[in-house]
């Protein structure tokens, strides 16, 4: 082949190469419909990451709750005591996770009343 039939700009090609001008027919996803080179997705993207992610304390959670137990016994304060276990064990943070859960952020404030009104009158 001769550089004055080339569509390409022999810079674009570089040294040592040859051009490959025959046309392909065939794409490769054409040829093998069943292309097994990725294993099944079995888990369906379960796999920890989400909005739970974290459900457990945190080392930060951890040594905050011992804080507050050394400070609550040496003061003397019991709720201390327990709000440090509480933080330190991750109940803290489940007990607040489930008031979040519990309020619908959607309701309008005399919603509720609205509710009970309407079942109120018809039963």
């Amino acid at each position: 082949m001769s550089p004055s039939e080339d569509p390409v700009h022999p810079s674009a090609i570089g040294e040592n190469t040859q051009v490959n001008t025959e046309s392909n027919d065939q794409s490769p996803s054409a040829s093998t419909p069943d292309d097994t080179s990725y294993p099944p997705q079995l888990h369906a993207g379960a796999v920890g990451y989400g909005p739970n992610y974290r459900q457990g304390p945190t080392f930060t959670d951890k040594v905050t709750g011992v804080k507050e137990e050394i400070k609550g016994k040496v003061t003397r304060h019991p709720d201390l005591v327990q709000q440090g276990h509480d933080r330190r064990t991750g109940e803290l943070k489940r007990r607040e996770r489930d008031e979040d859960d519990g309020v619908d952020p959607f309701a309008t404030p005399g919603e509720d009343e609205k509710k009970d009104k309407e079942q109120a009158a018809t039963v």
